[in-house]
């Protein structure tokens, strides 16, 4: 059976081509030995798609699937942008809020030695007032 080029084309090892209606199909296949027949049994393995001259259409589910794949990988993709970003937003809150405790600390201390040089300003004072 004669097919036109473009059919042709498409054709490759382990693949056969099937004319239905107007239409070409591709399907993979192999051999498997008949032992009581003794001689190769064809197996069609599976449909690989459409024949056009545009090239093959793959199956519908097979379509579905991978664009259901690229859809997962682009998912993916922006989740890791968004958990990276969410990091760096983190690491930096961090940053902002351990300045926030060493300055706390500082004004705490701060405060401590306030209270010291107004304890002693008071014993001081009490003391002046004992000598006066």
């Amino acid at each position: 059976m004669g097919y036109p080029d473009w059919v042709l084309k498409n054709k490759t090892k382990g693949t056969e081509i099937r004319k239905i209606g107007n239409n070409y199909y591709l399907y993979e296949i192999r051999s498997k030995w008949d032992k009581e027949k003794k001689r190769a049994r064809k197996i069609t393995e599976k449909f690989l798609g459409k024949i056009t001259e545009d090239g093959i259409v793959k199956p519908r589910h097979q379509r579905m699937a991978e664009a259901f794949i690229k859809d997962r990988k682009e998912l993916l993709e922006l989740h890791k942008k968004i958990v990276e970003e969410k990091e760096k937003q983190l690491s930096e809150m961090e940053k902002e809020l351990e300045k926030e405790r060493q300055n706390t600390v500082c004004l705490e201390m701060l405060i401590l030695d306030i209270d010291k040089e107004v304890g002693l300003m008071n014993i001081v004072k009490k003391m002046d007032e004992k000598n006066l």
